[in-house]
């Protein structure tokens, strides 16, 4: 079973959706199983700006705070009622709280761990693969969830200093957590040519390496979004598609590497 977080950063509220849909998309790539074999399935720990909900054209079933109520007594039923499924991948979502991030505050910081140690281990004993779609800000429900991950998925842009400088600092604050490096895959989205800093300013700052770069496409993100069906499912040969499955396999490679 394969857990993976994936943790994306902007800087102007109209970009949010697009960096958001890396992380959908991703989820829904056949690197990880076939479409329609159920064995996926995405947690949207985030909510705001771009919920994962609107993004599949879905209706939720229910939702990560009314999960929430059940802390202490979670099983795989109540989970499994509490899921969405999305006809075209057979995606499984457990929708995030759109009154705003994390479990809406229905839980005390320790609570929300315990109520996040036992949906992990129930879903991991159910899926194949799980994401988890999580705020770039590091509290104990965040720390835990980078913590009980194999791969972190660090999404962001290089579309000024401050974004750059935000993403390094997040970066730092991982490592500071004992993280393996090698677990954490900073991948830029809407890269083009006439920003005016690059990827290797952002490499910089970082000390690290980049690993992938998304082309600026966001003509086929939006269209995503708005009809509900990913691109990789609906444009799955445009610049966009062929990145995220490019991103799929970097991490399928990385999980081979490991079993070996």
């Amino acid at each position: 079973m394969t857990f993976l977080a994936a943790s994306p950063l902007w800087m102007r509220l109209s970009e949010k959706s697009c960096c958001r849909s890396v992380g959908v998309n991703c989820a829904q790539t056949p690197s990880w199983a076939p479409v329609g074999s159920g064995q996926v399935a995405l947690v949207d720990c985030y909510g705001q700006y771009g919920n994962i909900p609107l993004m599949l054209d879905l209706q939720p079933h229910g939702d990560i705070e009314e999960l929430a109520s059940f802390a202490g007594e979670l099983d795989a039923n109540v989970i499994e009622k509490n899921l969405t499924t999305h006809a075209d991948s057979s995606l499984r979502v457990l929708a995030g709280t759109p009154a705003g991030g994390g479990l809406g505050g229905r839980l005390s910081p320790e609570e929300e761990v315990a109520f996040l140690a036992d949906l992990i281990g129930i879903m991991r004993r159910h899926y194949r693969f799980l994401f988890f779609d999580v705020p770039p800000l590091l509290g104990q429900a965040s720390d835990y969830i980078f913590s009980r991950s194999q791969y972190i998925v660090l999404v962001t842009a290089v579309v000024d200093l401050s974004t750059i400088r935000d993403t390094a600092t997040l970066y730092r604050q991982l490592l500071d957590m004992h993280l393996s490096p090698e677990r954490i895959k900073v991948v830029v989205n809407r890269v083009a040519r006439n920003w005016a800093l690059t990827v290797e300013d952002l490499e910089q700052t970082l000390e690290a390496k980049v690993a992938l770069q998304l082309p600026d496409d966001q003509a086929t993100a939006l269209a995503g979004i708005n009809e509900g069906v990913p691109a990789v499912i609906s444009r799955a040969g445009s610049p966009l598609a062929r990145g995220i499955h490019e991103l799929g396999q970097l991490l399928e490679r990385a999980l081979a590497a490991e079993r070996h």
